[in-house]
């Protein structure tokens, strides 16, 4: 499949996906690719979270602000649609609503509500992974550590802990580029420890030679 492709990222680090842009019948997609890492992330690791990811994209299809699933040509590459726009880590830090629209965060915490409501939590959001769109909404991308949701036990227990990590994420994000708009519940998420904390916090109050508090 020969295709004219412009590279958006050669990938932080050998483990990272190569993301090209590229045209596909006509239209600009965004193309994963591992095929150029070495053996173990080729053959093992890109494929593995290309197929999170691929099933992430599908059960949220249709989803404003989510791109679509479009093409798995082999297990190291995964193709999905452009959403049109720019990074949010492209944006000032602290320049608030001078550069980003007022309800911006109100309408990426509203989207990351329902993914979850879809059933799957992004699991990882920086701000690389949120775009902000050319009519000013608010994308999401990346879903290659998703998590899905479980019906039950220590699966359903991981679903719970992302679910918060993402809400903590958002109103992190919040909190450095539109600092003076936090509201009531952004503040709550903040001050409350995710659960992975807890628990680690009760894990070591049972190690050998500890005190407790």
């Amino acid at each position: 499949m020969a295709m004219d492709s412009t590279i958006l990222s050669e990938g932080r680090n050998s483990t990272k996906a190569c993301v090209r842009l590229i045209r596909l019948e006509g239209e600009t997609v965004v193309e994963k690719d591992y095929s150029s890492r070495g053996f173990l992330v080729r053959g093992i690791l890109g494929p593995r979270l290309l197929d999170r990811e691929e099933r992430a994209l599908r059960r949220l299809a249709g989803l404003s602000g989510v791109p679509g699933f479009k093409l798995r040509p082999s297990r190291q590459r995964l193709i999905m649609e452009r959403l049109a726009g720019q990074p949010l880590a492209s944006f000032p830090r602290g320049g608030g609503s001078a550069t980003l629209p007022a309800d911006f965060f109100l309408r990426l915490r509203r989207l990351v509500k329902t993914v979850h409501h879809e059933g799957i939590a992004q699991g990882d959001i920086g701000a690389g992974d949120v775009m902000v769109r050319s009519d000013g909404s608010p994308g999401l991308v990346d879903f290659s550590v998703s998590v899905r949701r479980r019906s039950g036990g220590f699966g359903a227990w991981i679903f719970r802990a992302a679910v918060h990590q993402d809400l903590r994420r958002v109103a992190r994000l919040h909190q450095r580029y539109s600092p003076l708009d936090l509201d009531a519940e952004e503040e709550r998420i903040l001050a409350t420890a995710p659960p992975v904390h807890r628990w680690g916090r009760r894990l070591r109050r049972l190690l050998p030679g500890r005190r407790r508090p």
